[in-house]
Protein backbone atom coordinates (compact mmCIF):
# COMPACT_ATOMS: atom_id res chain seq x y z
CA UNK A 1 0.00 0.00 0.00
CA UNK A 2 1.36 3.45 -0.91
CA UNK A 3 2.27 5.93 1.79
CA UNK A 4 -0.34 8.36 0.51
CA UNK A 5 -3.02 5.70 0.83
CA UNK A 6 -1.84 4.90 4.35
CA UNK A 7 -2.14 8.57 5.26
CA UNK A 8 -5.59 8.95 3.73
CA UNK A 9 -6.72 5.78 5.49
CA UNK A 10 -5.49 7.23 8.79
CA UNK A 11 -7.57 10.35 8.17
CA UNK A 12 -10.55 8.14 7.41
CA UNK A 13 -10.16 6.20 10.65
CA UNK A 14 -10.02 9.40 12.66
CA UNK A 15 -13.06 10.74 10.85
CA UNK A 16 -14.99 7.61 11.76
CA UNK A 17 -13.95 7.85 15.39
CA UNK A 18 -14.48 11.61 15.73
CA UNK A 19 -17.21 12.44 13.24
CA UNK A 20 -17.16 14.77 10.21
CA UNK A 21 -17.42 17.85 12.44
CA UNK A 22 -13.91 17.04 13.68
CA UNK A 23 -12.46 17.13 10.17
CA UNK A 24 -9.78 19.73 10.80
CA UNK A 25 -6.07 20.61 10.58
CA UNK A 26 -5.58 19.05 14.01
CA UNK A 27 -7.02 15.78 12.72
CA UNK A 28 -4.69 15.95 9.70
CA UNK A 29 -1.77 16.50 12.07
CA UNK A 30 -2.79 13.56 14.25
CA UNK A 31 -2.98 11.33 11.18
CA UNK A 32 0.64 12.25 10.39
CA UNK A 33 1.71 10.89 13.76
CA UNK A 34 -0.34 7.76 13.13
CA UNK A 35 1.54 6.77 9.98
CA UNK A 36 4.96 8.48 9.79
CA UNK A 37 7.87 6.60 11.38
CA UNK A 38 9.61 8.32 14.30
CA UNK A 39 7.24 11.32 14.16
CA UNK A 40 5.85 12.15 17.62
CA UNK A 41 4.22 15.49 16.90
CA UNK A 42 2.90 17.45 13.93
CA UNK A 43 1.50 20.88 13.23
CA UNK A 44 0.08 22.83 10.31
CA UNK A 45 0.57 26.57 9.90
CA UNK A 46 -0.13 29.27 7.34
CA UNK A 47 2.17 32.09 6.33
CA UNK A 48 0.59 33.80 3.30
CA UNK A 49 1.99 37.09 4.63
CA UNK A 50 4.78 37.83 7.14
CA UNK A 51 2.21 36.83 9.78
CA UNK A 52 2.62 33.13 10.54
CA UNK A 53 -0.47 31.56 12.10
CA UNK A 54 -0.60 28.07 13.64
CA UNK A 55 -3.68 26.25 12.41
CA UNK A 56 -3.73 22.83 14.06
CA UNK A 57 -1.52 20.37 15.90
CA UNK A 58 -1.47 16.77 17.04
CA UNK A 59 -0.97 17.40 20.77
CA UNK A 60 -0.44 20.21 23.27
CA UNK A 61 3.33 19.71 23.09
CA UNK A 62 3.24 20.08 19.30
CA UNK A 63 1.05 23.16 19.73
CA UNK A 64 3.65 24.65 22.06
CA UNK A 65 6.38 24.05 19.49
CA UNK A 66 4.21 25.64 16.78
CA UNK A 67 3.36 28.70 18.84
CA UNK A 68 7.03 29.25 19.71
CA UNK A 69 7.88 29.73 16.04
CA UNK A 70 5.05 32.24 15.71
CA UNK A 71 6.11 34.16 18.81
CA UNK A 72 9.75 34.36 17.75
CA UNK A 73 9.16 34.82 14.02
CA UNK A 74 11.89 32.30 13.27
CA UNK A 75 12.26 28.56 12.88
CA UNK A 76 12.30 25.68 10.37
CA UNK A 77 8.73 26.34 9.24
CA UNK A 78 9.39 29.88 8.03
CA UNK A 79 12.62 28.81 6.33
CA UNK A 80 10.81 26.01 4.47
CA UNK A 81 8.12 28.43 3.31
CA UNK A 82 10.63 31.09 2.28
CA UNK A 83 12.82 28.63 0.36
CA UNK A 84 9.94 26.58 -1.03
CA UNK A 85 11.77 23.39 -0.07
CA UNK A 86 11.46 20.74 2.64
CA UNK A 87 14.13 20.62 5.32
CA UNK A 88 14.99 18.49 8.34
CA UNK A 89 17.12 19.66 11.25
CA UNK A 90 18.61 17.87 14.22
CA UNK A 91 19.37 19.53 17.55
CA UNK A 92 22.78 20.76 16.41
CA UNK A 93 21.42 22.43 13.28
CA UNK A 94 18.42 23.94 15.08
CA UNK A 95 20.70 25.41 17.74
CA UNK A 96 23.00 26.86 15.08
CA UNK A 97 20.34 28.34 12.76
CA UNK A 98 17.59 29.27 15.22
CA UNK A 99 19.24 29.45 18.66
CA UNK A 100 16.41 31.22 20.50
CA UNK A 101 13.85 28.83 19.06
CA UNK A 102 16.05 25.90 20.08
CA UNK A 103 16.18 27.21 23.65
CA UNK A 104 12.38 27.38 23.74
CA UNK A 105 12.05 23.94 22.15
CA UNK A 106 14.29 22.42 24.83
CA UNK A 107 12.66 24.34 27.66
CA UNK A 108 9.05 23.68 26.72
CA UNK A 109 8.91 20.42 24.73
CA UNK A 110 10.60 17.02 24.43
CA UNK A 111 11.37 17.60 20.73
CA UNK A 112 14.92 17.79 19.41
CA UNK A 113 14.45 17.22 15.68
CA UNK A 114 12.11 19.03 13.26
CA UNK A 115 11.17 18.48 9.63
CA UNK A 116 9.23 21.19 7.77
CA UNK A 117 7.52 20.76 4.41
CA UNK A 118 5.97 23.66 2.49
CA UNK A 119 2.30 23.47 1.56
CA UNK A 120 1.46 24.78 -1.89
CA UNK A 121 -0.88 24.49 -4.81
CA UNK A 122 0.63 23.22 -8.04
CA UNK A 123 2.67 25.96 -9.67
CA UNK A 124 2.01 28.41 -6.81
CA UNK A 125 4.30 29.68 -4.03
CA UNK A 126 3.94 28.07 -0.59
CA UNK A 127 1.09 29.30 1.59
CA UNK A 128 2.01 27.35 4.72
CA UNK A 129 3.91 24.39 6.11
CA UNK A 130 3.60 21.02 7.77
CA UNK A 131 5.95 20.61 10.74
CA UNK A 132 6.93 17.18 12.05
CA UNK A 133 8.63 16.68 15.43
CA UNK A 134 10.64 13.93 17.12
CA UNK A 135 12.25 13.71 20.55
CA UNK A 136 15.14 11.34 19.86
CA UNK A 137 15.12 10.26 16.20
CA UNK A 138 16.87 12.45 13.64
CA UNK A 139 14.14 12.97 11.07
CA UNK A 140 16.50 13.57 8.14
CA UNK A 141 17.56 9.94 8.53
CA UNK A 142 14.15 8.38 9.18
CA UNK A 143 11.99 10.33 6.69
CA UNK A 144 12.28 10.56 2.93
CA UNK A 145 11.23 14.18 2.55
CA UNK A 146 10.29 14.04 -1.18
CA UNK A 147 8.11 11.00 -0.49
CA UNK A 148 6.48 12.69 2.54
CA UNK A 149 5.82 15.81 0.46
CA UNK A 150 3.98 13.78 -2.18
CA UNK A 151 2.20 11.42 0.22
CA UNK A 152 1.19 13.83 2.99
CA UNK A 153 1.89 17.52 2.30
CA UNK A 154 0.17 17.54 -1.09
CA UNK A 155 -3.10 16.04 0.20
CA UNK A 156 -3.07 18.43 3.16
CA UNK A 157 -2.78 21.42 0.81
CA UNK A 158 -5.85 20.22 -1.09
CA UNK A 159 -7.77 19.32 2.05
CA UNK A 160 -7.40 22.79 3.51
CA UNK A 161 -9.22 24.45 0.67
CA UNK A 162 -11.74 21.78 -0.26
CA UNK A 163 -12.88 21.17 3.31
CA UNK A 164 -13.84 24.81 3.66
CA UNK A 165 -15.64 24.70 0.33
CA UNK A 166 -17.92 22.09 1.92
CA UNK A 167 -18.05 23.67 5.37
CA UNK A 168 -19.29 26.91 3.83
CA UNK A 169 -22.47 24.98 2.98
CA UNK A 170 -23.87 23.92 6.34
CA UNK A 171 -26.46 21.66 4.69
CA UNK A 172 -23.91 19.50 2.85
CA UNK A 173 -23.44 16.27 4.88
CA UNK A 174 -20.71 14.77 2.70
CA UNK A 175 -16.97 14.62 3.10
CA UNK A 176 -15.38 16.78 0.36
CA UNK A 177 -14.23 15.10 -2.84
CA UNK A 178 -10.78 16.62 -2.47
CA UNK A 179 -8.70 13.86 -4.06
CA UNK A 180 -9.14 15.19 -7.60
CA UNK A 181 -9.65 18.87 -6.89
CA UNK A 182 -7.32 21.85 -7.11
CA UNK A 183 -6.90 24.17 -4.10
CA UNK A 184 -8.80 27.44 -4.28
CA UNK A 185 -6.73 30.48 -3.35
CA UNK A 186 -9.53 32.40 -1.69
CA UNK A 187 -10.03 29.57 0.80
CA UNK A 188 -6.59 30.27 2.22
CA UNK A 189 -7.93 33.59 3.47
CA UNK A 190 -10.47 31.69 5.56
CA UNK A 191 -7.77 29.50 7.05
CA UNK A 192 -5.68 32.58 7.80
CA UNK A 193 -8.61 34.10 9.66
CA UNK A 194 -9.12 30.85 11.58
CA UNK A 195 -5.43 30.84 12.54
CA UNK A 196 -5.68 34.45 13.76
CA UNK A 197 -8.62 33.48 15.98
CA UNK A 198 -6.68 30.51 17.34
CA UNK A 199 -3.70 32.73 18.20
CA UNK A 200 -5.88 35.35 19.86
CA UNK A 201 -8.24 33.08 21.79
CA UNK A 202 -6.56 29.76 22.53
CA UNK A 203 -9.45 27.95 20.81
CA UNK A 204 -8.76 24.88 18.71
CA UNK A 205 -9.30 24.90 14.96
CA UNK A 206 -12.84 23.52 15.08
CA UNK A 207 -13.93 26.10 17.68
CA UNK A 208 -12.29 28.95 15.76
CA UNK A 209 -13.99 27.95 12.51
CA UNK A 210 -17.33 27.66 14.30
CA UNK A 211 -16.85 31.18 15.70
CA UNK A 212 -16.12 32.56 12.24
CA UNK A 213 -19.10 30.79 10.69
CA UNK A 214 -21.44 31.99 13.45
CA UNK A 215 -20.26 35.57 12.94
CA UNK A 216 -20.88 35.30 9.19
CA UNK A 217 -24.31 33.69 9.61
CA UNK A 218 -25.51 36.23 12.17
CA UNK A 219 -24.69 39.06 9.76
CA UNK A 220 -26.00 37.46 6.59
CA UNK A 221 -22.54 37.29 5.04
CA UNK A 222 -20.56 34.41 3.58
CA UNK A 223 -17.45 32.91 5.12
CA UNK A 224 -15.06 34.30 2.52
CA UNK A 225 -16.30 37.88 3.01
CA UNK A 226 -15.97 37.75 6.78
CA UNK A 227 -12.53 36.14 6.62
CA UNK A 228 -11.24 38.80 4.23
CA UNK A 229 -12.61 41.51 6.49
CA UNK A 230 -10.80 40.01 9.48
CA UNK A 231 -7.50 39.41 7.69
CA UNK A 232 -7.52 42.92 6.17
CA UNK A 233 -8.14 44.51 9.57
CA UNK A 234 -11.59 45.88 8.72
CA UNK A 235 -13.19 43.74 11.42
CA UNK A 236 -11.20 43.66 14.69
CA UNK A 237 -10.38 40.25 16.13
CA UNK A 238 -11.81 41.09 19.53
CA UNK A 239 -15.13 42.11 17.95
CA UNK A 240 -15.53 38.62 16.50
CA UNK A 241 -14.40 36.92 19.72
CA UNK A 242 -16.80 38.99 21.83
CA UNK A 243 -19.82 37.59 20.01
Amino acid sequence: MSQRRLYLDAIGRRLLSGGPSDYSPSLMSQACVDVLPSVEGAGISLAPTPLRVPLGWSSEEAGTAERAQTTLGAGPCLSAIHDGAALAADATLIAARWPIYFDELVRLTPYRSVASLPLQAKGEPPFGALDLYASSAELSFTLDLPDIAAAVAEPIAVLLSETLARWDDEDDPYIPAWLHADPAKNRMTVWTAVGMLISASGHDDVQALATLRAWAYSRGRNLDEVAASLVNGVTPLQTVLAN
